[in-house]
């Protein structure tokens, strides 16, 4: 008996009726009450091609009200009813328990249920076309198997009663990186235009690559040249491990596309999917709350799958999208996000920091990235507590005593600090206090941190 683990459903697919038929019954009296507890809801005699496969099958449904079966049961149950002729005698039944595989037969059971169910289709469609060429009218009975075939069931045929548990294959929280890529997640990395956030992910795939993670750039932005060059400062071998679909191709997929998704079903271990960016591959409104959710469910498909999505996006100019341009359900749909800012001279790499602003992992903490000769590198030092607000905005004004609220921005946009929320601090400060106000020329005002004074 084969005890390794079934294969998932796009496997299973590939397997003739028969042959995936007997495997799953061979598995189920191999390993008897448990395994059927999990599939019961979802296979019934019906469901199966092979009359020899019905018989055994029904007999294991007999034997587990029962509350036990198993391979020597389901022959002395046929033996007593006389069937074991009709399945082509022991020899074949021990031919099937031959065939096993490992206990857990959902994937299976539900490829089952499928072929069934397009087996049930396709005899209604012939029917109702001989009715139909004929000149008679549907019977009520057909109605209603039509209707039963078109209506939605959950999990693609999978009964309520069937659903899994959540915890049943479920591990903790594993990272490609931590915190910056959750496995199976959805991210977003946003920032102005040249503040490094393509460069910062695609040295992230390096990462993935070097523990055997595939992985997938869908790249509508960059040139070849600028990708190359990318590629070979930090050190990415362009080969089996990395696929890059950029301009330069005839046609580059998009995240909706089923070549990817296929990619992805095929992919083990599943890879990491790099989207850059947003705005190239949405083709819609990026304000529109509609649009963005439909565009953001197909990158969600992809993460349910087990990929990790990367997204790139813009950040916006105004004070209430300082974080991502476009619609609030672009945040909404992601599970972790991180705001990138670059703190070179001139708009060259140098610190790049990344300031999350969406967790559903509890990340609360900058992460900071090294750019030096040629190669990102992350700094351990970000794993020191975050610099709060008031201490970057007393910091700022003890370095730049009477700076105006002109120069203040400047200074805030560079040190990756929200504008609206800085303003506020510096009027709180000036209420309590804490910060003084000078009027100056042309209606300007010069802010001084009070010495002495603690925020």
């Amino acid at each position: 008996m084969n005890t390794a683990t079934p294969k998932p459903n796009g496997e299973a697919c590939a397997l003739g009726d028969v042959e995936l038929e007997d495997i799953f019954v061979g598995s189920l009296m191999a390993h008897g009450l448990k395994s059927y507890e999990l599939i019961a809801a979802i296979v019934d005699r019906s469901t199966f091609i092979t009359d020899r496969n019905r018989i055994i099958f029904g007999a294991i449904q007999i034997l587990a009200a029962e509350g036990e079966f198993g391979l020597s049961t389901v022959a002395d149950r046929l033996y007593t009813t006389g069937e074991v002729a009709r399945i082509g005698g022991f020899g074949t039944l021990n031919d099937i328990h031959g065939k096993a595989l490992g206990p857990d037969l959902v994937a299976f059971a539900q490829t089952l249920a499928k072929k069934a169910r397009q087996r049930q289709a396709l005899a209604l469609v012939e029917k109702i076309s001989r009715t139909i060429e004929v000149g008679d009218l549907l019977s009520t009975t057909d109605i209603e198997a039509l209707h039963e075939l078109v209506s939605p069931q959950v999990g693609g045929g999978l009964p309520i009663e069937a659903l899994p548990a959540v915890g049943a294959t479920q591990e903790a929280v594993s990272y490609i990186i931590d915190p910056e890529l959750p496995l199976g997640a959805l991210v977003g990395f946003t920032g102005n235009s040249g503040c490094g956030k393509s460069t910062v992910v695609t040295a992230m795939i390096r990462v993935a690559n070097a523990a055997g993670i595939p992985a997938l750039v869908l790249d509508r932005e960059n040139p070849r040249a600028v990708v190359y060059d990318r590629m070979n400062r930090l050190g990415l071998i362009d080969g089996p491990l990395v696929r890059w679909a950029g301009g330069w191709l005839e046609e580059v997929p998009g995240p909706d596309s089923s070549i990817v998704r296929e990619w992805v079903r095929r992919c083990e271990p599943k890879p990491l999917v790099v989207v850059d960016s947003l705005v190239a591959f949405m083709g819609g409104d990026e304000n529109s709350a509609t649009e963005m959710r439909a565009f953001m469910n197909h990158l969600r498909r992809l993460a349910d799958m087990g990929a990790t999505v990367a997204l790139i996006h813009h950040d916006g100019k105004s004070e209430s999208s300082v974080d991502y341009r476009g619609s609030s359900d672009f945040k909404a749909a992601l599970d972790q996000a991180f705001h990138v800012t670059n703190n070179g001279a001139d708009g060259r790499l140098d610190r790049l920091r990344l300031r999350p602003f969406k967790s559903r992992y509890g990340l609360a903490r900058d992460v900071l990235y090294l750019y030096a000769d040629g190669r990102m590198v992350k700094d351990d030092r970000a794993e020191a507590p975050v610099i709060t607000l008031a201490e970057q905005m007393a910091s700022t004004l003890r370095s730049n005593p009477g700076a105006t609220q002109r120069t203040l921005d400047k200074l805030i946009l560079k040190a990756g600090i929200n504008r609206a929320r800085a303003r506020q601090w510096l009027n709180d400060g000036v209420l309590s206090g804490l910060v003084r106000r000078e009027k100056g020329a042309k209606k300007s005002f010069h802010y001084y941190l009070k010495m002495g004074d603690e925020e």
